[in-house]
């Protein structure tokens, strides 16, 4: 399978390894990157060939986030894909597509906790925002010592439903630890 912004590779073993592949953005989640992930993960769900998944950053970083950058094309005239097929609340137009952005990269994460495969994140410089929740979905975490583990999000007032991280972190690290960083 070929993808435009990660690499994906199933050993004879049946390891099967993604690597984001925008290093220049420190693999920011990009609209393109999302389509990509929900590509890849939708076949792992029928791929009994691989038994595991090793996931990865190529470059300085594991994942950055979302890239902000293309945030801005959620103003504009742009549809987003899929988009056509949501629909619910009541809203302004604007609201509407980023409450569908927010909603689809969220189910990224849904994906990696649905497929049968293990998800092992190998993790290094940044895993912020959308990076720090593919760390937490995944099952093991093998984390490099330059890590540095940030909840985005929150830090810059995006958004309250973080990816799944006040989900996920409180199962990882407990209720008390985890209502500090969130």
């Amino acid at each position: 399978m070929n993808f435009e912004t990660i690499n994906f590779e199933l050993k004879p073993n049946g390891i099967g390894i993604i690597t984001l592949n925008r290093p220049e953005k420190l693999n920011a989640i990009s609209f393109q990157m999302e389509e990509d992930l929900h590509e890849l993960l939708d076949h792992l769900m029928t791929n009994l060939d691989c038994r595991v998944v090793i996931f990865g950053g190529m470059g300085r970083a594991f994942c950055a986030g979302t890239d902000l950058q293309e945030g801005l094309i959620l103003n504009s005239k742009k549809i987003p894909v899929g988009y056509e097929k949501y629909h619910f609340l009541n809203v302004p137009e604007p609201l509407k597509k980023k409450m569908y952005h927010q909603w689809r990269i969220s189910q990224i994460y849904v994906k990696m906790r649905k497929i049968s495969q293990p998800i092992i994140a190998i993790i290094h410089g940044a895993a912020a925002g959308g990076g720090f929740g593919f760390a937490m979905a995944a099952d093991m975490r093998i984390a490099s010592e330059d890590v540095k583990f940030i909840n985005a999000s929150i830090n810059i007032g995006l958004t309250g439903a973080d990816v799944g991280g006040s989900y996920f972190l409180p199962r990882l690290i407990g209720m008390s630890r985890a209502a500090e960083i969130l």
